[in-house]
This record gives C-alpha cells, sequence and structure tokens, in this order.
C-alpha cells in the first residue's frame, strides 16, 4: 500500500478527503514557507524593521538597580503580507539560540519568522545582548522586544493580547524566563513603552534548556550566571521552580535523544504548569536530536504544525495559520442495535456533528467497507481516527491494527477509542506497543546485547477477575554477568466489573487547562449509560483528563490520553450503542476536540 495523496501512483486514483487542498511531501514545509514568505513579501509586505530597544543605554543589573552600559539589543520586525484592512495579527517575539555565547539568528530567527508570516503571523526576531555571566541582561531585552510589540501594536496592526514568545535551546530559555519573571509595566512612566506588560500571552519552546541544574546545559549555565553562581541565583534561573497559576499557556518540544540539552528539562517545564494549573502540551518527538534534524525533515514539521494547531486550540492563531482541515475518518461497525437510540448509526451521528464544524473533513467509514475502511489512501491521510467497535472486535486481525499504530507512532496520527473499542484491535495494539516503549525506557541503561524481552500476551475478549494482576506487569531477573531478562505481561485492555443497566454516571474534568476540555464545563451528568469499574488493564496515561463516577461507588478514568512516537491515543469511557449517549452535547464536544488534538500531544 503506502501510497495516499502524498504520493499518487501512476494513473488516476481517487481522492478520499475530496474537497480538501493537498500539500506534496516532496517540498519541505520550511522551503514552502520560506517560498511563500517571499512571493507575500514581493507583492505587498514592508519590508522588516531592525530597530534599537534601548537607544544606547541598556540596563544591565537587576530590576531597579539603575545599573546601566552603553550598548543596545534589537528587533527585526517582520510582517505577514495582506493583513486586511480594520484586521490584526498575533506576533512571536523569538530567540535564538546560541548557548548564551551566540545567537543562531538564522534557522532560528529569521526562519522561524518567515515561517510565521506565511500563516499570518509577525514575527519579530530579537538580538538580544549576551549575557557575560550577567544574568539579567538577555531577560531584560526580552521584557523590552514584548513591551515594545505592545507599545506600536496599532502601528504594526498586532493583537496587543496576543504577542507571544518562542525559543530555541537557550534562547528557549530565555523564553521561559520571560513567561515566568515578568510584570505589569510602570504605568506612571515617562516612557510609553516602560508603561506596558512583559507578560507574553504564550510561549513555544523548542528544545529549551530550562534548568540550571546538572540536568540542564553547562555552557548556557556559565554563560548565563558565571562561573561560581549561588544558590539563590541557580533557583531563580531554573525557571520550572518559577512558574505560577499567572504563567502563560505553553507549548513544548523536544527529541528524546537530545544530548546536549536532555528532554529532562521540557518535561520538568510541563509538570510545573501541570501542577499550577496552567494550560500546557508537551511533543516529545522519538528522535532529531538537538536541533532537530538540522531545522528539517518530519520533526521539525510536526513541532511546526503541533504548535499552529495548539495556538488555534487556544484561540491564539488567525485563521490564515489553519493550512488545511483536518482530516477525520470515523469507523463503526454499524451494528444494527444501535437503532435503539441513533437513527442512522452511532458513527454517523458523530460524523453529522463534526461535519458542521469548521476546520474539520470527515468521513464515515465501516467494517463491511473495502479493506473494513482502513485501507491504504485512507488510513495513510488522515489526521485522527475515531473507532466505534463492540460485538466485531476480533474480525479487525492485529496486523491491521498494527498498520494503525504505525501510522500512529510515525506520522502522528491521533487515534479516539469511543467506549467498548477498548477492545478494539486498533486500541490493544496501541496499548501493547506504549507498554513495550514504557519497558524500554525503565531499562535504558542495559545495553541492548544484555537485554532479552520476552512477551506473555493477554487473554483478550475475556473480564479480569478483581484481584487479578494488573496489566501490563513486568518480571525481571538479573544475572552477574550484567544480562537481563524480563518478562512483559501484555495488557488485558478491559476492567474487572462493568454493569449495563443504563444507571446516570457523573463526570468532572481533571485536567481543565487540557485541550480535550475546552468548552465542557467542570462537571457534568450522562443520565442514561453504561458503568465501567476501575482497575482499568492499561498502561499508566500520560493524562486523566476527566474521570466518571456513579452512585454506587463505582470509579473510572474516563478520558485518557497516551503518548505513542509522534501521536497519539485517547480513550473516550461514557457510551452504549443503544444509550443516547452521542446525543450529549458535552460528549460530542468532548469528540470534536479530540478531533482537533494534534499530534504530539501534548
Amino acid at each position: 500500500m503506502g501510497l495516499g495523496w502524498y504520493d499518487p501512483p501512476v494513473g488516476p486514483r481517487p481522492d478520499p478527503f475530496p474537497g480538501v487542498p493537498h500539500m506534496p511531501r516532496r517540498i519541505p514545509i520550511v522551503l514552502l514557507c520560506l517560498i511563500m514568505f517571499v512571493a507575500g513579501r514581493s507583492s505587498n509586505a514592508a519590508e522588516p524593521a531592525r530597530i534599537g530597544l534601548w537607544n544606547g543605554k541598556a540596563p544591565v543589573g537587576a530590576p531597579g538597580s539603575g545599573e546601566t552600559e552603553a550598548a543596545d539589543a534589537f528587533v527585526t520586525v517582520h510582517l505577514p503580507a495582506g493583513i486586511p484592512e480594520g484586521t490584526t495579527t498575533p506576533a512571536v517575539v523569538i530567540c535564538p539560540g546560541g548557548g548564551y555565547g551566540g545567537l543562531v539568528t538564522g534557522p532560528e530567527g529569521e526562519g522561524i519568522a518567515a515561517w510565521l508570516n506565511s500563516h499570518g503571523i509577525a514575527g519579530v526576531v530579537l538580538e538580544y545582548r549576551l549575557p557575560k555571566g550577567r544574568p539579567f541582561v538577555p531577560l531584560a531585552d526580552a521584557a523590552r522586544a514584548i513591551r515594545t510589540v505592545r507599545a506600536r501594536a496599532k502601528e504594526w496592526r498586532i493583537d496587543p493580547d496576543k504577542i507571544g514568545i518562542a525559543g530555541f535551546s537557550a534562547g528557549g530559555h530565555l523564553a521561559s524566563t520571560a513567561a515566568t519573571h515578568f510584570d505589569g509595566g510602570e504605568h506612571n512612566a515617562a516612557d510609553p513603552v516602560a508603561r506596558e506588560s512583559s507578560r507574553p500571552a504564550f510561549a513555544i519552546l523548542v528544545y529549551p534548556v530550562v534548568t540550571m541544574s546538572g540536568d540542564g546545559h553547562s555552557g548556557s549555565r556559565t554563560n548565563l550566571l558565571g562561573e561560581n553562581p549561588t544558590p539563590q541565583l541557580l533557583d531563580l534561573f531554573s525557571n520550572e521552580k518559577q512558574v505560577t497559576k499567572q504563567t502563560p499557556p505553553v507549548y513544548l518540544a523536544h527529541a528524546i535523544d537530545d544530548q546536549p540539552v536532555p528532554v529532562t528539562n521540557s518535561r520538568l517545564f510541563h509538570e510545573a504548569c501541570q501542577r499550577e494549573g496552567v494550560p500546557s502540551r508537551l511533543l516529545e518527538l522519538p528522535s532529531g536530536g538537538h536541533g532537530l534534524d538540522g531545522y528539517k525533515g518530519p520533526n521539525w514539521d510536526a513541532w511546526q504544525n503541533g504548535s499552529l494547531d495548539w495556538l488555534a486550540s487556544i484561540g491564539l492563531a488567525p485563521a490564515a495559520a489553519t493550512a488545511r482541515p483536518r482530516r477525520v475518518l470515523v469507523w463503526d461497525e454499524q451494528q444494527p442495535s444501535q437503532k435503539e437510540a441513533y437513527d442512522n448509526f452511532l458513527g454517523n451521528r458523530i460524523v453529522a456533528h463534526l461535519e458542521k464544524q469548521p476546520g474539520l473533513a470527515v468521513r464515515s467509514v465501516k467494517l463491511d467497507d473495502a479493506e473494513q475502511g482502513i485501507g491504504g489512501p485512507l488510513l495513510d491521510t488522515a489526521d485522527t481516527l475515531v473507532w466505534w467497535g463492540h460485538v466485531r472486535q476480533a474480525e479487525v486481525k492485529p496486523e491491521a491494527g498494527r498498520r494503525v499504530v504505525a501510522q500512529i507512532r510515525d506520522r502522528g496520527l491521533v487515534l479516539v477509542a469511543l467506549h467498548s473499542a477498548h477492545w478494539s484491535t486498533p486500541f490493544i495494539e496501541a496499548m501493547n506497543e506504549r507498554a513495550r516503549e514504557d519497558l524500554r525506557r525503565e531499562h535504558a541503561g542495559v545495553p541492548a546485547d544484555r537485554l532479552a524481552i520476552e512477551e506473555v500476551p493477554a487473554q483478550h475478549y475475556k473480564v479480569p477477575a478483581r484481584d487479578a494482576r494488573i496489566t501490563p506487569a513486568s518480571d525481571v531477573r538479573r544475572y552477574p554477568d550484567g544480562r537481563v531478562e524480563l518478562k512483559l505481561h501484555l495488557p488485558n485492555c478491559c476492567f474487572p466489573a462493568y454493569r449495563t443497566d443504563g444507571k446516570p454516571s457523573f463526570l468532572r474534568v481533571k485536567d481543565r487547562g487540557h485541550p480535550l476540555a475546552a468548552g465542557l464545563p467542570e462537571s457534568f451528568s450522562l443520565p442514561r449509560t453504561e458503568m465501567y469499574d476501575e482497575p482499568f488493564h492499561v498502561p499508566p496515561p500520560d493524562q486523566v483528563v476527566a474521570e466518571e463516577c456513579w452512585e454506587d461507588g463505582s470509579w473510572f478514568r474516563s478520558v485518557m490520553v497516551w503518548n505513542l512516537g509522534r501521536g497519539k491515543v485517547v480513550y473516550i469511557r461514557p457510551g452504549h450503542e443503544t444509550f443516547p449517549v452521542f446525543h450529549d452535547p458535552h460528549m460530542l464536544r468532548l469528540v470534536e476536540n479530540a478531533c482537533r488534538l494534534d499530534a504530539g500531544q501534548e
């Protein structure tokens, strides 16, 4: 197979998503953005303006110290072409990396501005002063850049409430510093720029240095803080320790094989945001190292596409930022018993809702379609696969489930498993793969030639006993010569109790900052639904967005998310094909939110 809208075979082939614009794979996204930028600039975009921030008298000490030097920092303002009269655009202050010893203003500055411009967003490249052991110098420049853009927003037709900051590597540390060390401005200052707030509306951190501890980057730490920083200074600029409820929303992207700046940096900041209730999303990329394969290729494209989707999900991206609708496949067995609650089947009820929503291109498929509805051109081009399965789960063979997993892991597909799809073949195979990933990560320190893994398949389609060992689980045997043998008991993907009497349930949103929770109340009830009871035999999820309970004390983690390679798996529990759960507007919004979830996710 392997053929789809990217690489058409010889001769005509039907488009599985007719009417949706295509982008050839052969043109790298960064190059395409540069082409669009140059084309736009040649028509009606103004030449970028390079502006000094301090008029030759720049602060060097802590805020309020009064220390200055005869120096300056600069911003180059790249405005997108064709902003309609009477409208405004978001803007991003861009902080290039360079270990606080230089500035990579090409790919991490001007190239990012070009990409932003191609999506209708202003890019403001910051040439900050190098600290040379004076830690407040770059922060002063970043804060001044945000204030300057805000003060001149009307002139540049920028929305003052949508000015964010982005940073790469050490520039990511500066961006995270600006997102955690800000103020509301000096309202009585003679300088109009100084009156503006320095708080960014959002932050985008790409392979950022975050901490000044051992997991950070020693060169950046020395260049910023000097050779012998005090513990107080180390804490102050370890930005994972500075997150508060006032920190703006944050998007992070980091390769798990980044050696100079370990992914721990992004994880620490993301975890701090989650603790404080700050909306954040972390895209962990499977490879690419520091610089993500030299600023090109699928991992580079993934963070760019993911950040645009994230900005749109929180209402901070213009309509122009949406390159094309998200392609959604809704797969359903279409059992006759569904007619008790759905005139035209459950899956088609969901499709009817999604088709009315902007930015989504939706197609309904079913088990009895050719190639069981998930043939190459369909699966290869979908961004989201919504799956409802029930009594015919086993008819979808494991190899088909593994094809879905490959699309999740390698291309960034988002699988949304609904209710009884916990025993669907794609969900089972995805949970198997996540269990393998977790086990390999747990024993990452063991050389590959010293590690042996035996897998014990789960007994699917059988409810586990209440006192059964929770799966996945592993047994470890270590030998004196350093060999390690692991026995992995794969997940059963079920739970010890269920009840089909249609009693009401009560859902509570735990993570209100998660994109899946957008537009949902803090809690709501479903008058009729099936009951499931914990423990759910699956790998630990990366996020539990909502929990559900019943009057008898039964309880379930009812909305969960797992990262898997470049993609995600979402499980949404409420349902039953003979109960009208997907007539409920909150449930339809939840599925819609899942269809808008980008691949990283988070």
